[in-house]
């Protein structure tokens, strides 16, 4: 493309050239032999000539280049709406189904605050509970340079703090006929609560985590009780 421009304005400039040559050739050639002598007022300059032709291509180049790029936009948004719709399609098809997900997260607590529950009864160090909107950590009371307190556990494999995936939520509480709120310690164990129940919600799906008459712990949908 640049090649064929650059040879039609190679000719142009030749053809410039011959027309200025020509023109000096009447001017001086003519008149000395023949006596003739030409007006050649309104021709125009070669300079003048060369800038109008040169104005001229510059112009249809600006108006094809602007076509393009108009045409390329076109293009480049389209290719956007249909990426965008395969997108949606994907996310579609691999969405974590909302009632599983949240039933790994309900069996997980369960599993967790039994287990919570034993240690605190057998190992002499009582463990407690602290849930939050998304997600919850376990405390354990400890002798610390101020004397015994509670302390949050990390490090640990099962009883380190937790954050529950995506938009899932612990929407309510209720600790032995009472209402914790965030952030309040549950106690578990001998001396601890005799009945706890915890509401958890993923979207559509609902389902409750509580500690059954038994003694252990499971989960349900949100409606029955143990």
């Amino acid at each position: 493309m640049n090649d064929g421009r650059t040879m039609t304005m190679t000719g142009q400039r030749g053809a410039i050239a011959a027309a200025d040559n020509f023109r000096s050739s009447l001017d001086i050639v003519i008149p000395a032999q023949a006596g003739i002598q030409l007006d050649l007022t309104g021709f125009p300059p070669a300079r003048e000539r060369q800038d109008c032709r040169v104005n001229a291509v510059s112009s249809r180049h600006r108006v094809t280049a602007s076509r393009s790029r108009g045409f390329t936009l076109l293009e480049l948004l389209v290719a956007l709406v249909i990426l965008a719709i395969g997108l949606s399609g994907a996310v579609l098809a691999f969405r974590p189904d909302q009632d599983r997900q949240l039933g790994l997260e309900a069996e997980r607590l369960a599993l967790l605050l039994e287990q919570a529950e034993d240690e605190s009864a057998l190992g002499g160090m009582p463990l407690a509970w602290v849930a939050r909107a998304d997600g919850y950590e376990f405390q354990r009371r400890e002798l610390t340079v101020d004397g015994p307190g509670w302390v949050t556990v990390r490090g640990d494999d099962l009883f380190h703090p937790r954050v529950l995936p995506g938009v899932a939520r612990i929407q309510w509480l209720r600790a032995d006929g009472r209402v914790p709120g965030y952030g309040e310690r549950v106690v578990l164990g001998g001396q601890g609560i005799q009945q706890l129940a915890v509401g958890l919600v993923l979207g559509d799906a609902r389902l409750r985590v509580e500690r059954y008459p038994d003694g252990h712990f499971g989960y349900g949908p949100e409606g029955a009780a143990g």
